[in-house]
C-alpha cells in the first residue's frame, strides 16, 4: 500500500516421481538449496547496496519452514533480524480483513451481498450508482467504485498519513461522494474500501478492528505476535522502518482505516498464515480460507484474478499479496502445486523496487531468477549537483524542474510527483525504484550544462535546458 499510489511479483534435475519412488536426499537438498540461492539473489544485493537495512524471509516447502535473516532490524543493532522480529506488513493486512469477512459469512454473521451501509450508523449515507449499493464483497474485491484514497485525506503529518483519518472524516466523505460507475464491475484498488470493510465488520461484532483480527484470525492460527499495538514486552523486537536510502522514518498509526494496512507481524506468524492459506493442514478457518481463494473477477495485476483479498493466477495455483508503508515492504504468496510458500518482510520501502516483487513471483513460479543488478550511489559535492539545477524542456509545452535535495537530484514534471535520482558518476544518475530509467546531462565546450537526457527502454528522451 502506498500513500503516493505506487504500487506496487527449483528446478530439480531428477523427475519428482523418481524422487518419490527411489529417494534421493542429495537431490532434495540441492532443490532446497536452489530455492534459498534464489532468495539470496534478491536479498543480498539490497543489503549490500543500502536499499534496505534488514530482511527476513520464511520459505515454506511441503509443510516445513526455514527462516533466513539478512542485515539488521535497525542501524543501531548488532544482530540479524530473525523469525520473531516484528515488521509493519502494510497492505498484507487486507488479507486478514478479507479472511475475517469470509469467516463471518461462514458463521452466518454477514453475507457477501450485504450492503456495507447495513453495518454503519443509520444516519450515514453510502453512495450508490443506479440503485446498485456497495456490498461487502465489492469492498473485498476492490470493485466498489470508491477511490484508492478519499479526496478529504489531508494528513497533518504526511510521514504518518493515516493517523488522523477518523470515522467522522470517512462518514463525511461517504455522504458527499458520487460513484463514477456501478459497484461490482471495474477493479480499482482501494485502501479506502478495505479500511471501510474492516470498520464495518468490527462494528458488526461490536469490537475494535484489532480485536476482530486477533480473536477471529490470529488465535485460531496460533499467531501470537500479530496485531496493531506493540506493548513494552515486544517493543525490543520491533524493526525500525527506513526509506530507500536507509534513513529512519516514522512508524505508521491508523484510525478508522486500520483494515487496509495497520497490522504488524513476524516471519513466524506469517509463515503460519501462508501455510494455512496453502491448505496443507486443517484449521478452524479452513472453509473460510478456501472461500477467500475463489476467483471472483479481474485483478489490477496483469495475468491475475482477484479473490477475497488474494491476487490469484487464472488456474488458482499461485496466490499472493504484497504491502508497503513508507518504511516497510512485505510479500506473502504460495504455489499450491509446487508446495512452496514465501514470506518476505523488510524494513525499508522496497515496494518501490519492482524487481523485488517480480523476482518473488518468479521464484513461486519456478522461473530462473537473476541476481539483482543494483548500483551504489556516488556521493557528489553540492557544488557539482548545483550545476544541473534548473529547468529543461522535453516538448514545446512541457518544462521539467531539476532541484537538489542533499546528495540527490529531484526531477519534477508539471503537476506530477517528484522523482529522486542518485548519482552513479558526476554526470549520470539513476533511480533506485527501477533499473530501466537513468538520466544524464550534456555540456558544451565551456562546461555549461545544455541538455538533460532520460534513457529509457523505449529510447532516449532529450530535454534542452531553458533556465
Amino acid at each position: 500500500m502506498s500513500f503516493h499510489s505506487k504500487l506496487f511479483q527449483i528446478v530439480c534435475a531428477v523427475p519428482a516421481i523418481l524422487i518419490m519412488l527411489l529417494g534421493f536426499p542429495a537431490v532434495e537438498a540441492r532443490a532446497a538449496d536452489d530455492l534459498e540461492t534464489r532468495i539470496d539473489s534478491l536479498a543480498e544485493p539490497l543489503i549490500e547496496h543500502g536499499y534496505t537495512v534488514g530482511i527476513v524471509v520464511a520459505l515454506i516447502e511441503n509443510g516445513n519452514t526455514r527462516v533466513f535473516g539478512y542485515g539488521k532490524p535497525s542501524a543501531q543493532s548488532d544482530r540479524k533480524p530473525d523469525a520473531q522480529t516484528i515488521f509493519e506488513i502494510g497492505s498484507v493486512t487486507k488479507l486478514f480483513t478479507a479472511l475475517a469477512l469470509a469467516d463471518m459469512v461462514q458463521r452466518g454473521k454477514v453475507s457477501l451481498e450485504d450492503p456495507v451501509e447495513k453495518y454503519l450508523p443509520d444516519n450515514i449515507k453510502v453512495p450508490a450508482h443506479e440503485n446498485r449499493k456497495i456490498t461487502l464483497e465489492d469492498l473485498a474485491t476492490h470493485t466498489s467504485g470508491l477511490p484508492r484514497i478519499p479526496p478529504n485525506f489531508n494528513p497533518k503529518d504526511p510521514a504518518n498519513p493515516y493517523a488522523d483519518y477518523t470515522a467522522e472524516k470517512l462518514y463525511d466523505f461517504l455522504s458527499s461522494y458520487t460513484l463514477p460507475r456501478s459497484p461490482g464491475g471495474e477493479h480499482e484498488y482501494s485502501n479506502l474500501g478495505s479500511g471501510l470493510l474492516g470498520h464495518a465488520l468490527a462494528r458488526r461484532e461490536g469490537i475494535e478492528y484489532e480485536a476482530l483480527i486477533v480473536d477471529g484470525i490470529c488465535r485460531p492460527l496460533g499467531m501470537k505476535d500479530t496485531g496493531i499495538r506493540i506493548g513494552p514486552d515486544r517493543r525490543p523486537r520491533l524493526a525500525r522502518g527506513h526509506n530507500l536510502d536507509s534513513e529512519p522514518v516514522r512508524a505508521w498509526d491508523f484510525d478508522v482505516l486500520a483494515g487496509c494496512g495497520a497490522l504488524r507481524s513476524t516471519a513466524n506468524d506469517m509463515a503460519a498464515f501462508v501455510t494455512a492459506g496453502m491448505g496443507t493442514a486443517q484449521s478452524p478457518l479452513s472453509s473460510a480460507i478456501a472461500m477467500t481463494q475463489i476467483l471472483r473477477g479481474p485483478s489490477a495485476v496483469p495475468g491475475y484474478r482477484i479473490g477475497l483479498g488474494w491476487h490469484c493466477g487464472a488456474d488458482g495455483k499461485i496466490c499472493w499479496h504484497n504491502g508497503g508503508t513508507f518504511g516497510f515492504y512485505s510479500f506473502v504468496g504460495f504455489n499450491k502445486e509446487r508446495g512452496i510458500g514465501i514470506v518476505w518482510l523488510s524494513n525499508s520501502a522496497l515496494w518501490q523496487v519492482k524487481e523485488v516483487n517480480a523476482g518473488l513471483l518468479d521464484i513461486l513460479s519456478g522461473k530462473p531468477v537473476e541476481r539483482l543488478k543494483l548500483k551504489t550511489p556516488v556521493i557528489l559535492e553540492p557544488a557539482v549537483l548545483d550545476r544541473y539545477v534548473g529547468e529543461y524542456r522535453p516538448a514545446p509545452n512541457v518544462v521539467l524542474k531539476v532541484s537538489r535535495e542533499g546528495h540527490c537530484l529531484v526531477l519534477e514534471p508539471p503537476g506530477g510527483e517528484k522523482t529522486v535520482f542518485h548519482a552513479e558518476s558526476d554526470s549520470r544518475f539513476f533511480l533506485k525504484e527501477t533499473t530501466e530509467i537513468t538520466m544524464s546531462f550534456e555540456k558544451d565546450e565551456k562546461g555549461n550544462v545544455t541538455r538533460l537526457v532520460a534513457h529509457r527502454k523505449d529510447g532516449d528522451k532529450p530535454a534542452d535546458r531553458v533556465k
